[in-house]
């Protein structure tokens, strides 16, 4: 029997085919981003941001964070915003450079930046996947969510930072571990997914 394993469930072998791309002797690709540049961003392990060509088909480091980057995506005006999950919102100009947007809310550290978005407004919206277990002070990415799931302690928030005031609030809290983010291309929602209880919330911002 096929178990109902039919229609959009059956077994295929459509992965086959997919195209693996180099990210220059790093490992733990997060997230990618495509750039005005006509490049593919990608945050992986050891703190890199990598370079994708699709073009010529090769891979450079490009930045290191200092850090663990996991979610990016670029904001109007071609900076490449990163959820660091040791460091923090960060931003990084065209050039190179690097700045931390914030890395504390309400007075405390943001211990497991996850994944963000830009709203059209050009505010941040972003995760803070556990206040209780911090990635870089339990041992990694992987150790702390596992930490913050089996506890299912309610750690994870959904954040905004808004870069006309420099400012950092707490729109939803009490999630389980909290993760990816999603704001609606005209700004009514943002959507944020909750991983230990397997759902995703719609908070209305208009």
């Amino acid at each position: 029997a096929d178990n109902g394993y039919v229609d959009d469930f059956a077994q295929n072998d459509v992965l086959s085919a997919a195209e693996q791309l180099p990210i220059d002797n790093t490992h733990g690709p997060e997230s990618l981003a495509l750039g005005s540049d006509g490049l593919i961003y990608i945050s992986a392990d050891q703190g890199w941001i990598v370079r994708h060509d699709p073009h010529s088909g090769t891979a450079k480091r490009w930045v290191n964070t200092g850090g663990r980057p996991l979610g990016i995506v670029f904001d109007r005006i071609g900076n490449l915003l990163v959820a660091d999950a040791y460091r923090g919102l960060l931003s990084i100009a065209p050039d190179g450079s690097m700045i931390t947007l914030t890395d504390r809310v309400n007075g405390q550290p943001i211990q497991y930046a996850d994944d963000l978005d830009v709203g059209p407004d050009g505010k941040i919206y972003f995760t803070d996947a556990s206040n209780k277990f911090g990635a870089e002070e339990n041992g990694g990415t992987y150790t702390a969510s596992l930490l913050d799931i089996l506890e299912h302690g309610y750690h994870g928030r959904l954040l905004v930072f808004d870069p006309e005031y420099e400012t950092t609030e707490v729109l939803l809290d009490n999630l389980s571990f909290a993760n990816g983010v999603a704001v609606d291309p005209r700004g009514r929602f943002v959507l944020v997914n909750e991983t230990g209880e397997y759902r995703i919330h719609k908070l209305w911002l208009s």
